[in-house]
């Protein structure tokens, strides 16, 4: 799912707290939450002021944030794309000859899907938003051929539905694997996102 961006933590409220059951547990079972907070997030009862301090209280804790769901301020955004983009590079294409030193372009600074894509892939790879428990999309970072017509050695991303095997890592977190189920009816890994570069989809 997308990043949710806040301008601060003060920004937070039960309805934009999407923290699986799964890690509901484990932040009950680690002390992050009292039980009754634990219910009121799952029952979306819990008061507002209430949500903002579990958040503002445990803001430092990567732990914390790893199983809550990484909420960054507008700020923190910008930081992020503002490193990554001084320092993406891609080799040009043609190479050059064998004496030229090798030439590198910005790389791709994102990848733009429409909501309709969304909603087709999720459908088609039977991720359902009224039954989410155990299911989730995992991000694939790729590199285009560099032969591609159009995004050549271009950075791509790749989605890919999983769900939940069973089985716990030492951490306590969930094992989500790849689910490839829905590949012969049309789901399955989705690489159809718009790259800008060389699109002119940027922000």
């Amino acid at each position: 799912m997308p990043i949710k961006v806040v301008q601060s933590v003060q920004s937070l409220n039960p309805t934009s707290t999407t923290i699986s059951p799964e890690n509901i547990q484990i932040l009950q079972s680690k002390g992050y939450l009292t039980s009754r907070q634990a219910l009121g997030i799952v029952e979306k009862s819990i008061d507002n002021d209430e949500i903002r301090e579990i958040f503002e209280n445990n803001k430092d804790s990567a732990e914390f944030l790893a199983l809550a769901g990484q909420f960054i301020t507008v700020l923190e955004l910008e930081r992020f794309k503002n490193a990554y983009n001084a320092s993406a590079r891609r080799y040009d294409i043609p190479f050059p000859s064998a004496d030229e030193p090798q030439r590198k372009s910005p790389d791709a600074q994102s990848c733009f899907f429409e909501l309709s894509e969304i909603k087709d892939f999720l459908e088609k790879n039977r991720l359902d938003l009224e039954n989410p428990q155990g299911l989730g999309i995992r991000i694939y970072f790729g590199v285009h051929a560099y032969n591609d017509s159009k995004h050549p050695l271009f950075l791509t991303t790749i989605l890919v539905p999983t769900k939940f095997n069973g089985m716990t890592r030492p951490s306590g977190k969930p094992v989500q694997e790849d689910n490839l189920n829905y590949v012969t009816i049309g789901g399955g890994p989705y690489n159809h996102g718009t790259l800008c570069p060389p699109d002119d989809t940027c922000p």
